[in-house]
């Protein structure tokens, strides 16, 4: 029988996976060639939106589900710095071969390489990976945070810090969208672009912060018909409002909320966690490869089918090497 720490949270476990393969998806565009109806493709694009926000409220989630403190934060931080470095380097080769052809200058290789790393995630190759520089910035600010405000001002502080990151970080997306009327606008997306071309890596510590509310109340769950409530709410918000360039956060909360509410399956999920993070970060391996390097496939399907199925023969052999070797040297 699987313990208490694997049955914990079989929806949300469940969900990272489905994120996982929808990730994968994003970045193969199965429907490249494939017309979709209207509704299907508002759907696909529903859903896919989804996915990152997931793994950022899941990421606070698990954060502080426990007693939140100092030594918890400091020791979630290295760990995903740790994964970051790993997976760097896992894509570094691939860097190299792809990367060199398209900027031969070592120095602007250097330099383009750097930036990537540090502010807008992840590298030619390895883009997703921004995901996980925001949680380690995310991290870093929480442990700041906690270091140096008073304990009855952190909740308060961490609130503000992350909302106001996350519009900037929205602010950022607008400028960087569009040509806009007013000289000014232009000059600062301007400046703005010689440094990042999103702001999405400010996006991690406010849905870190909405996980961590969820873990503040658990085992307390939403109702359902508020979950359901969101989910509806953010339907129409992505009909009538996308274009306005704000996160669907609505709908992204809806979807986490009603997936904490699976408290039970018939079969083991806490796999489904490590084979989530697992696909994740080689994902990207199999779709480099097969896009630049070999068969050079465009995207669509066939590129989605070979890229999912060279990731989960990866996980397979990833996760125990990962719990047995790679977490020894922590």
């Amino acid at each position: 029988m699987a313990n208490g720490k694997q049955n914990l949270f079989p929806g949300i476990d469940l969900f990272k996976l489905i994120g996982a393969v929808i990730v994968v998806a994003i970045h193969s565009h199965p429907f490249e060639n494939i017309p979709l109806p209207m509704w299907a493709d508002f759907v696909y694009k529903l859903i896919c939106n989804t996915a990152v926000p997931f793994f950022f409220i899941a990421s606070g989630f698990l954060l502080g589900y426990k007693s939140l403190n100092e030594e918890r934060i400091f020791k979630k931080l290295k760990s995903f710095v740790w994964m970051y470095v790993i997976a760097l380097l896992c894509y570094f080769p691939l860097d190299i071969l792809i990367g060199w052809a398209d900027n031969p200058s070592v120095g602007r290789l250097f330099v383009s390489y750097i930036k990537r790393i540090f502010i807008i995630g992840g590298t030619n190759t390895s883009y997703h990976l921004w995901y996980v520089l925001s949680v380690c910035y995310s991290l870093l600010l929480f442990f700041i945070i906690w270091k140096l405000v008073s304990p009855r001002k952190r909740d308060i502080v961490i609130a503000i810090a992350s909302v106001m990151l996350f519009l900037v970080a929205i602010i950022i997306d607008w400028l960087l969208a569009k040509e806009h009327d007013i000289a000014a606008f232009n000059e600062l997306s301007a400046l703005v672009a010689r440094f990042t071309h999103t702001g999405r890596v400010l996006t991690g510590p406010f849905y870190m912060w909405i996980g961590l509310l969820f873990a503040r109340k658990f085992p307390s769950r939403p109702s359902l018909s508020f979950c359901l409530l969101l989910l509806i709410a953010g339907v129409i918000y992505q009909a009538i409002g996308f274009q306005l360039q704000i996160p669907n956060v609505m709908f992204y909360i809806g979807v986490f909320a009603l997936a904490s509410h699976i408290i039970r399956l018939p079969f083991e999920t806490y796999w489904c966690r490590r084979a989530s993070s697992s696909i994740y970060f080689v994902h990207m391996v199999p779709i480099s490869i097969f896009f630049y390097l070999v068969l050079k496939l465009p995207l669509g399907m066939e590129l989605f089918m070979i890229s999912m199925l060279s990731s989960v023969i990866v996980s397979v052999f990833w996760i125990p090497f990962n719990k047995n070797v790679l977490s020894k040297w922590k």
